[in-house]
């Protein structure tokens, strides 16, 4: 559905200017009309059809979950030259996916849960127009897929034991500009700000019931 917003009850957005010394200021940005767009896709199936031809048993306990959403957002707001112009909400992925494998057998107590997520990229920071700054357009982030893995083990009355590895692609979070404006990351195109990892995680846990 779409959701328009207006005036005083729109959103605001962050606005970097540039500065001398290169210092930042921030400012407010009203913008004058709003349009959210989304549609999502969700799909949950129990893949105890495949124990016929595998595993026999396995699937019986197994839960595949897939779940898509797309989002269209437009803002349009005038700019600080006094011109309107049209872009995405800032911090809004156009699309959100996320696929989850899920296994727990009643009998032994083991459970397993594997996910995968992917956003699209995003506006992180509002830029101004080449004719304020030659490089200052909008700073992105770039969509990044995070996929995580779960093991643990339900001993019942004496609790239970996971272990959690996080982000095992560890892939770069990156920060750009669209310099050729297609919508998509190239590194050998765009204007890479700056790249980093958050790192992979494992985490080990223990819970129990009293």
């Amino acid at each position: 559905h779409w959701q328009p917003l207006h005036g005083d009850n729109a959103p605001s957005d962050s606005l970097g200017l540039p500065q001398p010394a290169l210092l930042h200021a921030q400012v407010r940005q009203a913008a004058e009309e709003i349009l959210v767009g989304r549609v999502q896709i969700e799909a949950r199936r129990k893949l105890d059809f495949l124990s016929e031809l595998l595993l026999p048993g396995v699937f019986n306990n197994t839960v595949l979950y897939g779940n898509l959403a797309i989002i269209d957002s437009r803002v349009d707001i005038i700019g600080l030259d006094g011109d309107s112009y049209t872009r995405q909400l800032q911090g809004q992925s156009p699309f959100v996916a996320n696929v989850s494998l899920f296994y727990e057998d009643p009998k032994t107590g083991w459970v397993f849960n594997t996910s995968f997520n992917k956003l699209g990229s995003r506006i992180a920071y509002i830029g101004v127009p080449e004719s304020v700054q030659l490089f200052g357009g909008d700073i992105f982030e770039f969509g990044r897929g995070v996929w995580d893995v779960q093991l643990g083990k339900n001993f019942k009355k004496q609790g239970t034991v996971r272990c959690t590895f996080g982000d095992i692609l560890a892939q770069n979070a990156v920060f750009y500009q669209d310099l050729d404006k297609n919508n998509r990351y190239d590194k050998t195109k765009d204007n890479t700000l700056f790249s980093f990892t958050y790192g992979r995680t494992v985490t080990l846990s223990y819970s129990f019931n009293f």
